[in-house]
C-alpha cells in the first residue's frame, strides 16, 4: 500500500486559495455575461429608438397597385400616429384594416430598414355594377309591392358579390366610372349567386343592360333584345341566356313592335308576351 501524505496545514492553505481563486473567476465570468446582456439590450433598444428609425411621416408609406382610390385615401385609413418606430408597425393589423375598410381585395406589407419606410401593395376591388339594395327586413322585401316603399340604400358589386357603399367610396375620393351594368333590389342572400350570375352574363354575347332582382321569383333582365322574364335564379341561368341569343332574329318580326317581354322561366319552351291591344276610346 501507498503511504497517505499527512495534510499539512500549508496544504489546507493552498486549497483555500485555489477555491478563492475559482469563486472570485466565476462571480467575474457571471458579471461580465450580465454586463453584456444589458450592453447588447439597451444597444438594441437605443438603435430602435434613433430616428433612423423612424416613420416620420406618411411620405414615407408607399401605396403600390392602386388605380381606382388615391394614395391619399389609403393613408388617411392607416392605423398609424406619426412618428412610429418601424418595429412598431404591426403589418397584420394594417392588412386587415385596408381589407375591412376600404374596397381592397388584398393587401401585402412589407417594411425597409434602408431607407426606413413601409411598402403597402393593394389590390382593388374593381366594380363592375350599381346596385340598390333593400335596406329593411327581409319579411317585408319579399312582399310584394312593398319593394318600391321600402328605404333601399345605393352601392357597387364586384364580380365575387363583395358590396361596395357608395357613399364611402364616394368618401374616399375614387374617382372611377361607374360601371353600365344596374342591378335593382339586391338583398344579402343574393351577394352569393351573384358571381356565378354574373360570369353567365359575361360568357353570353348578349348585352344586359340592368337586372331587376326585386321579386326573388322573377329575375328581369333589360337587355338589347327586350325585356326578359327569367323565374326565379337557378342553376338553368346560363342555359336561359344561351337560348335568348339563339332567338336574335326576333329582332326581325314585325310583331316585335308589339312584343311586351319574353319569358324563358322554361327555357325549353320560350314564349312570348304581347301588348295587349288598347280597346277603343281608351286614352293613349
Amino acid at each position: 500500500m501507498n503511504p497517505v501524505s499527512p495534510v499539512t496545514a500549508e496544504n489546507l492553505a493552498q486549497r483555500r486559495r485555489h477555491l478563492k481563486r475559482q469563486r472570485r473567476l466565476k462571480v467575474l465570468r457571471t458579471l461580465w455575461r450580465t454586463l453584456m446582456v444589458s450592453g447588447i439590450t439597451v444597444g438594441v433598444f437605443w438603435g430602435f429608438t434613433r430616428p433612423i428609425w423612424l416613420i416620420q411621416t406618411p411620405s414615407q408609406v408607399q401605396i403600390q397597385g392602386n388605380t381606382m382610390l388615391s394614395t391619399q385615401a389609403i393613408l388617411s385609413l392607416l392605423p398609424l400616429d406619426y412618428p412610429i418606430s418601424l418595429f412598431h408597425i404591426r403589418p397584420q393589423v394594417l392588412k386587415e384594416t385596408l381589407e375591412t375598410s376600404a374596397p381592397i381585395r388584398e393587401a401585402s406589407i412589407s417594411r425597409q430598414l434602408i431607407p426606413p419606410q413601409v411598402v403597402i401593395h393593394v389590390q382593388e376591388r374593381r366594380p363592375v355594377a350599381q346596385a340598390t339594395a333593400f335596406n329593411a327586413s327581409p319579411s317585408s322585401a319579399n312582399t310584394p309591392g312593398a319593394s318600391g316603399a321600402a328605404p333601399t340604400v345605393q352601392g357597387l358589386l364586384d364580380d365575387r358579390g363583395f358590396w361596395i357603399d357608395q357613399a364611402d367610396l364616394t368618401q374616399l375620393g375614387s374617382g372611377v366610372p361607374l360601371p353600365s351594368l344596374t342591378v335593382l333590389g339586391m338583398r344579402e342572400n343574393y351577394l352569393a349567386l351573384w358571381p356565378q350570375l354574373y360570369a353567365a352574363l359575361q360568357n353570353s354575347p348578349v348585352k344586359v343592360q340592368e337586372i331587376d332582382w326585386r321579386d326573388p321569383d322573377n329575375l328581369i333582365l333589360k337587355t338589347e333584345l327586350g325585356i326578359i322574364h327569367c323565374g326565379a335564379f337557378s342553376a338553368r341561368f346560363p342555359e336561359q341566356l344561351a337560348v335568348l341569343d339563339r332567338m336574335r332574329d326576333i329582332e326581325n318580326r314585325p310583331e316585335v313592335g308589339q312584343l311586351a317581354y319574353i319569358d324563358l322561366s322554361r327555357p325549353d319552351t320560350p314564349y312570348l308576351q304581347m301588348l295587349k291591344p288598347k280597346e277603343k276610346g281608351s286614352l293613349p
